[in-house]
């Protein structure tokens, strides 16, 4: 008699079968690796995958039918009883497929990005917000720069680039394109940063080889906010932001500068500077270059802040190897607000704004 076995089918136990209808079962998917079997002999159910070539990949097809005559006989031995919670795996046709993460997992992953996404947003306001209040803004195409200063080198670069200036105080704009210009001319374009007001807007001819350009002397008459922006073609290149003061204050370049006061010291420099004084009051004017003159003289000029009217223009002899210098005692006979300047080979090297009342 052959050996009877049985199975676990949706949680009943089914059989007795034949080993080789049960072969038969598992060529057909009636059975799968995972479905519970036993057989006389067996302490357990076990997974059809234990039986010896149950589930090869090659299984001998099934020997011709036996004839039964009546009745299978019972076989010996009891089955033990179906595991109680099983549950048959359930068949799945079709191709595989990635297993899709779980839901928790997905929400964990949507929480980070989202986590990144808002400090990456905290960020760039916070930067926004620094950019905005506490600098003043630059802007460049392909590496174009706009620059202001008070003197320019052999190249037309500005020495030394200043971004605040006093109310009518001169300065130049050079203008490096960073490309040739491939045209014959740019436009500045002054506006006030603040009220967006165009203040000016000049054309300037330029050679189309030429890659800098520097314009004449400029001023603003009005404390502000101002962006200067240079277009080439109708496209703006480069800008830049300064900020135009109504202060009395002094400008450098490389250090120099220019002191003015009531008393001076054995290294010519003035004790106890001073910005305010009275009409006809006498006063020094210290001017230290912080290098060499290199000149045989410097010029004094003296401008009236609010008309630009220029006062005086006066030439001091020095010796090329000084590094300072001091003028006689000077007054201001008109009340006003007057700036003095001090040009070494027609380059101004220093201001000092002052208050005579």
């Amino acid at each position: 008699m052959s050996t009877q076995w049985y199975v676990v089918k949706e949680q009943q136990k089914k059989g007795p079968f034949t080993r080789e209808e049960l072969a038969e079962m598992a060529r057909s998917g009636d059975i799968d690796p995972e479905t519970l079997v036993w057989t006389e002999g067996m302490t357990d159910w076990t997974k059809g995958e234990i039986v010896e070539d149950l589930f090869s990949k090659s299984v001998p097809p099934p020997p011709p039918p036996i004839a039964h005559s009546g009745s299978q006989t019972s076989v010996s031995g009891t089955a033990p009883a179906v595991p109680t919670g099983f549950r048959a795996p359930a068949m799945q046709t079709g191709t595989a497929k990635k297993q899709p993460s779980t839901p928790k997992k997905v929400g964990k992953i949507l929480l980070i990005i989202l986590g990144v996404i808002v400090v990456c947003f905290i960020a760039l306001v916070v930067i926004g917000l620094l950019t905005d209040s506490d600098t003043l803004k630059s802007t460049s195409v392909d590496g174009a720069r706009v620059q202001l200063g008070y003197e320019i080198d052999d190249d037309l670069h500005i020495v030394s680039p200043v971004v605040t200036f006093e109310v009518n105080e001169h300065f130049y704009v050079s203008f490096n394109n960073n490309a040739p210009f491939d045209t014959s001319n740019f436009t500045l374009l002054v506006e006030n940063s603040e009220t967006n007001e165009i203040y000016g807007e000049i054309v300037y001819d330029v050679e189309p080889s030429w890659t800098i350009a520097v314009t004449e002397l400029f001023f603003v008459p009005e404390a502000g906010a101002y962006k200067f922006s240079c277009i080439v073609d109708g496209v703006v290149r480069a800008s830049q932001e300064v900020t135009v003061s109504d202060t009395l204050v002094n400008a450098s370049v490389d250090g120099a500068r220019i002191q003015l006061g009531h008393e001076i010291d054995d290294d010519l420099h003035i004790i106890s500077p001073v910005v305010t004084f009275a009409v006809n009051e006498n006063f020094y004017l210290s001017f230290d270059n912080n290098d060499s003159f290199e000149t045989d003289f410097i010029t004094l000029l003296v401008e009236n802040s609010e008309t630009n009217e220029i006062i005086t223009e006066v030439d001091y002899n020095i010796e090329p190897e000084w590094t300072i210098a001091v003028t006689e005692l000077l007054f201001m006979s008109e009340a006003g607000i007057y700036k003095f300047s001090i040009l070494v080979d027609g380059v101004v090297r220093a201001t000092q704004k002052i208050t005579v009342e």
